[in-house]
């Protein structure tokens, strides 16, 4: 495993999403028995400590690319709000009405509950 660490504002949710949509293979999962996605020990990880952050990522990945990201990395920008989103998505449903859904359409929600409960 690699670390880098930087000493710049950040914000730790919205950089770790960063890094887990410009960084092919950052975060590495397998499914346990029951198919929850559990992270791999060389699964990237960010944290700040002592006002730092601190990127640990596998050695097949590029110390440019995570520098990259950290450089463009804005920490004063709005993160979208995920359960917002998905609530948006449970309210078209219900729109729709579960007589009309479709089979994709009743996936689609099986989904969005799903991940609203295991928040």
């Amino acid at each position: 495993m690699k670390r880098l660490t930087f000493n710049t504002a950040h914000n730790l949710d919205l950089l770790h999403d960063e890094l887990i949509g410009g960084i092919p293979n950052f975060r590495r999962t397998i499914k346990d028995a029951s198919g929850i996605d559990i992270n791999t020990e060389d699964s990237g990880s960010v944290r700040s400590r002592l006002g730092k952050v601190e990127i640990t990522f596998a050695d097949d990945i590029e110390d440019s690319a995570v520098r990259a990201i950290m450089v463009a990395h804005n920490h004063t920008t709005p993160q979208v709000n995920l359960r917002t989103i998905r609530l948006a998505g449970i309210d078209a449903l219900r729109t729709i009405g579960k007589e009309n859904w479709t089979d994709g359409e009743f996936k689609e929600l099986v989904s969005l509950l799903a991940e609203e409960l295991c928040q």
